[in-house]
């Protein structure tokens, strides 16, 4: 991740986001891999007679974006921040980030967290079930 003047060194984005496909994969009924992303994976899941559509991407997020008005769950030990209104869930799976400027060494900017997040969206659909992936991904990629 970069902005103008650093850049935010991250683990996470090491990591392939379609392995969360072998730690759910009996439910996965179809993998999109057109929609997908370097940072994302798309994929349909079984929900009872229609397959629900999910989003899982790998990204950095500013910390009170993924905690702010959404519900808090602990899942097998992870804790899982979901958006009912969108059925959209995150876990933070690292500490904070810290900036690395250009000319070396690293600033914090006030009032800014930035955290590495697993973000999971169904766009609407069955936020349990999206809530247990984020957790399944959280411990993947955590």
């Amino acid at each position: 991740m970069r902005d103008a003047a650093a850049a935010y060194p991250i683990r996470l984005a090491e990591q392939d986001p379609c392995a969360v496909l072998a730690v759910i994969g009996g439910e996965v009924t179809r993998w999109d891999v057109e929609r997908g992303a370097p940072y994302q994976c798309v994929f349909d899941v079984k929900r009872g007679v229609q397959p629900m559509s999910v989003e899982v991407s790998l990204a950095p997020k500013v910390g009170n974006m993924i905690i702010d008005g959404r519900e808090r769950r602990d899942i097998d030990g992870v804790l899982v921040y979901v958006d009912r209104a969108f059925c959209s869930a995150g876990s933070i799976v690292g500490p904070q980030m810290q900036r690395r400027l250009a000319v070396g060494g690293y600033e914090d900017p006030p009032d800014t967290v930035i955290v590495p997040t697993v973000t999971v969206d169904s766009g609407g659909a069955d936020c349990d079930t999206v809530a247990r992936i984020t957790a399944e991904a959280a411990k993947l990629y955590g």
